[in-house]
This record gives structure tokens, sequence and C-alpha cells, in this order.
């Protein structure tokens, strides 16, 4: 992740440090969980391709749009160059490749 997202992301409460480690905020986290069970709920099919960054990228907005009324047009750009790449390893459970709770 290239890091002014990075600070963009930790000064807005969307990331987290633990270590050298940058994950996803817990209010992020809950976010996607949010939005995730509602899909579930919905007996929507299971989530599959980018359909994790796309909540992610909600979230994000949402979290964003909650704090700073009328910014979109700084926040799109920003949340437009996420890669799922970047996504995945900022889960708590992707750098191991392990299954997240």
């Amino acid at each position: 992740m290239h890091p002014t997202a990075v600070q963009y992301g930790l000064s807005r409460g969307l990331l987290q440090l633990r270590g050298e480690e940058v994950l996803l905020s817990d209010a992020l986290l809950e976010a996607i969980s949010v939005e995730a069970q509602l899909h579930l709920h919905l007996a929507k099919p299971p989530i599959h391709g980018n359909f994790l960054v796309d909540m992610t990228v909600r979230a994000a907005e949402k979290i964003l749009e909650d704090q700073q009324p009328g910014r979109r047009q700084e926040i799109a750009p920003v949340l437009c160059r996420i890669e799922p790449h970047d996504v995945l390893q900022a889960l708590p459970c992707g750098r191991t490749g392990g299954s997240c709770p």
C-alpha cells in the first residue's frame, strides 16, 4: 500500500497499526461485517471475486462521509485507487492466510 494512502487511512480512522502491520480499523471491519451479515440475511449468492473490496470501499465511504459530510470529491479519488491485494493484506487474517473470525 502506498505510504500516502496509509497516512490518509490512519488519519481518518480507516486503518490501524499493529507493530509494523497495517490493518483495517476495527470500525471499518465492523461496517464490513454488518454489510456481509445483511448480504447473508437477504439470501444473496455467496460473496466472490472483488465483492469484499467493494464492501470495504462502501464501508470506508460511509465512515468518511459520516466524519465529513459533503466532502465526497475529496474521498472518492483516494478510494478508487484501492487495490484488492491491499484490502486482503489489511485484513487481520490476510497476512497469515488464516480464516477471518
